[in-house]
């Protein structure tokens, strides 16, 4: 157990990795005081790929050893980094956090919310994404996101005093994932002061829906993604 964060890239770290795309190289990286990982301060902390870790959970990848804050957290300006084939599950915040101008960071192909099996529930306490503070650009895709104890991913206009409280959170990407059996919505915004995420652009709406057709509604002009499920009783977004 650390005092802090398990891991923590700052100050310019730039091309690191933690973990790798071996099963040998594997992090088990739980029951921190603060967070998995934290990837902060200044657009010059780049490149950074956090790959094929375990983030609240044991080294089996069955039963919760949360660390007390988020997972993976992108804060602070940073830039341009990746984190794919992580489980970040079991933590007491959210799984991932983009927080204070995180820019065009990339998650992709984790597990949020499940252990290692992919099919039993352990879900974080908060958010299984959660972007916010201005932070822009980031993609969110091919995902699973799943029995968190709030929305699956939340998107926010608050941040912190030095940005008075208030940020854009616009242009990030949510596409592909797999969204299901969270306490709240799949995915949800939250406005303040009249800055929406998403630019205020209402979420689509399916409203009727069978093996040959899908039908709702969406903002005009806006490009709307259907994808069918690759395992049944799953819901994709």
């Amino acid at each position: 157990r650390n005092r802090s964060d398990g891991v923590d890239f700052e100050q310019g770290s730039q091309h690191n990795w933690l973990g790798g795309e071996s099963v040998l190289e594997r992090n088990v990286i739980s029951g921190n005081d603060s967070e998995g990982i934290e990837i902060s301060h200044g657009t010059w902390t780049q490149f950074n790929k956090v790959v094929g870790n375990y983030f609240g959970l044991n080294a089996a990848g069955t039963a919760p050893v949360p660390n007390k804050n988020n997972g993976i957290s992108f804060e602070d300006t940073v830039d341009q980094n990746e984190a794919y084939n992580n489980v970040v599950s079991g933590n007491w915040d959210s799984g991932f956090r983009f927080y204070v101008l995180a820019t065009r960071n990339i998650v992709r192909n984790n597990v949020v919310g499940l252990a290692a099996d992919n099919l039993t529930p352990m879900p974080n306490r908060d958010y299984g994404v959660h972007v916010h503070g201005g932070s822009q650009y980031n993609q969110i895709v091919e995902n699973v996101i799943a029995h968190n104890d709030n929305h699956g991913v939340f998107l926010t206009s608050t941040s912190d005093e030095d940005n008075n409280y208030i940020g854009k959170t616009y242009y990030n990407t949510i596409s592909r994932n797999s969204l299901y059996a969270n306490k709240g919505a799949g995915i949800s915004f939250y406005g303040k002061r009249d800055i929406v995420p998403n630019e205020n652009r209402a979420a689509p709406r399916i409203e009727r829906a069978n093996s040959a057709r899908v039908a709702g509604t969406g903002c005009a002009g806006c490009k709307i993604e259907v994808f069918v499920a690759d395992k049944a009783g799953l819901t994709s977004g």
